[in-house]
């Protein structure tokens, strides 16, 4: 299993592989992607919900995080604890 390493893509915390956010940068990502990348979602009173990025990208379920994720750069930013 490739390790995972937090990622930021417009703003938005995103938990993927290097080669994931390869793909998320050249607009290749794969179901299995979509499906095992998680995305934090932060609440009011500072909540966390976490999200699949299909679900996290999905504008109709998620409009606020989809529109911030929308066109913007996969860029490593750290490991979650």
């Amino acid at each position: 299993m490739r390790k995972t390493a937090e990622h930021e893509i417009g703003g938005v915390c995103v938990r993927m592989t290097a080669e994931q956010a390869e793909r998320w940068n050249i607009g290749d990502m794969k179901n299995h992607d979509l499906d095992t990348v998680k995305v934090a979602i932060l609440e009011p009173e500072f909540r966390t919900r976490i999200v699949t990025l299909r679900r996290a990208t999905n504008k109709k379920l998620e409009p606020e995080t989809a529109d911030m994720m929308d066109g913007m750069p996969a860029n490593r930013c750290g490991d979650w604890a």
